[in-house]
């Protein structure tokens, strides 16, 4: 059984600390429509950077920082 689920990914610069995260998300059909709401927080600091709407969180990582 397939669920169609995969991922994406964009990078975003903590406005606090300068480190720039990667954060991964999940998706899932695309005919289902269905979401949560995810906080995002910085991999360096903590700082909250966004909230989103998405399938799933599944990573944030530090790509770079100071």
């Amino acid at each position: 059984m397939s669920y169609n689920l995969g991922e994406e990914s964009y990078r975003e610069k903590c406005e606090k600390c300068g480190t720039v995260n990667r954060i991964t998300l999940q998706t899932g059909p695309e005919h289902g429509g269905w979401s949560e709401k995810f906080t995002v927080h910085c991999a360096e600091c903590g700082e909250v950077m966004d909230r989103i709407s998405a399938f799933g969180l599944k990573s944030v990582e530090k790509v770079k920082g100071k």
